[in-house]
């Protein structure tokens, strides 16, 4: 007999073929679900990018509103400064105005070197009659401003004369009670007898001795005075001879001399 070629076909299990097949779906499902979970979450991340674009115009708007507000303000400073400005100037003005009206001599001087110069162009149009009526107003203008100037230099000098007086007399006052404090002590020095004088006696005549210096050195200041002012004569020699008195009571008591020629000298002075 002849061997057979057809070999016997396997049976196949019908259950492993329905596990297979169940295990297929399962896995199709599960990735069908991953899809749909993943998909939401490309959604949500396009559409947080989709709005992050359409809040940065706001950002900028924003920083273009502050960047404008400095100039905004830089504008009001100016403004500021510049009416501080205008008034700095109205109030200089002001002030300049009072000082011009306080001084009418300088008017009349402008007013005659506006008649001088009204005058010359009259001359340089042949226009010889108007030319001289200008020229006598312009005289008269200058009369007028030299009679000013001289009262108002009447007036300082007055007032200078004034302050000097009053300086003089504050000095010779202070001068004067100082030189009565040393003669009362050079008179109670002089009272002591010679052999009672101790060295405490030397000490006091000492000190009223630099009193006298401190007196001498008032008078050098008056005597500025007197000489600056230059006018009177006979006073700053009168003082001069004065001082020369104080000098000499210095040195006496700077010797302990508190004898009656002391005293003398300064009953003097």
């Amino acid at each position: 007999m002849e061997p057979k070629d057809d070999a016997p076909e396997p049976l196949v299990c019908q259950n492993c073929l329905e596990d297979a097949e169940t295990k297929d779906e399962e896995k199709d499902k599960g990735e069908g679900q991953e899809q749909e979970k993943t998909e939401p979450k490309e959604q949500e991340a396009q559409g947080e990018n989709e709005g992050q674009p359409e809040e940065q115009p706001k950002g900028q708007e924003q920083s273009k509103g502050e960047g404008q507000k400095p100039q905004g303000q830089k504008s009001e400073g100016q403004k500021s400064e510049g009416q501080k400005a205008q008034g700095q100037n109205e109030g200089e003005q002001k002030e300049q105005q009072p000082e011009q009206d306080e001084h009418p001599a300088r008017k009349r001087l402008e007013a005659a070197q506006q008649r001088m110069k009204e005058a010359q162009e009259q001359l340089d149009k042949a226009q010889r009659e108007g030319a001289v009526e200008k020229q006598e107003e312009a005289i008269r203008e200058l009369q007028q401003a030299k009679a000013e100037l001289e009262e108002i230099l009447r007036q300082l000098r007055e007032e200078e004369i004034g302050r000097m007086l009053a300086m003089l007399e504050a000095r010779f006052h202070k001068m004067l009670q100082m030189q009565r404090e040393v003669y009362d002590g050079t008179v109670r020095l002089g009272k002591v007898p010679q052999p009672e004088r101790s060295h405490n006696h030397e000490i006091e005549a000492s000190r009223l001795s630099g009193k006298e210096t401190e007196i001498v050195v008032e008078c050098d200041k008056a005597l500025l005075l007197l000489h600056e002012d230059g006018t009177a004569v006979a006073f700053p020699e009168a003082v001069g001879q004065m001082r020369d008195d104080m000098q000499q009571v210095v040195v006496r008591l700077a010797e302990t001399k508190v004898d009656k020629i002391t005293q003398a000298i300064e009953e003097d002075i």
